[in-house]
C-alpha cells in the first residue's frame, strides 16, 4: 500500500503546540503506525504522521518503537528542531553569496 494512502488513515490522535520561525502559534495533530517497507521486510519500523503543517500529511519514518504519546512526540519535536538548524544553515549560506 502507498504510504501516502496509510497516512491518510490516521486523523492524529496527539495535539502539539509550537512556534514557527515567524513565532506564531502552530498546531498539529500526530498519530502513530507501525509498519515494514517492501525495501526492508525485517526491519521493523514507526511512521509518525504528523497533520496540520502543510496540504499533505508529514511523514516521518523511525526504527524508534513508540509505546506512548510522549515518544511520538519526541519523534516530531526532534524532526522539527534539526528542521530548524538546516533553515539556519541555508539562511547563512545564501547571505553569504
Amino acid at each position: 500500500m502507498n504510504i501516502l494512502d496509510v497516512a491518510k488513515f490516521y486523523k492524529g490522535k496527539y495535539v502539539a503546540n509550537f512556534k514557527d520561525k515567524n513565532n506564531n502559534p502552530q498546531k498539529a495533530k500526530y498519530s502513530y503506525a507501525e509498519i515494514k517497507l517492501p525495501a526492508m521486510p525485517d526491519k521493523d519500523l514507526t511512521m509518525v504522521i504528523v497533520k496540520g503543517l502543510g496540504l499533505t500529511p508529514m511523514i516521518l519514518i523511525s526504527n524508534l518503537a513508540p509505546e506512548s504519546k510522549k515518544l511520538t512526540k519526541t519523534i516530531f519535536e526532534a524532526y522539527l528542531k534539526r528542521w530548524k538548524v538546516e533553515e539556519y544553515f541555508d539562511l547563512k549560506n545564501n547571505n553569504s553569496i
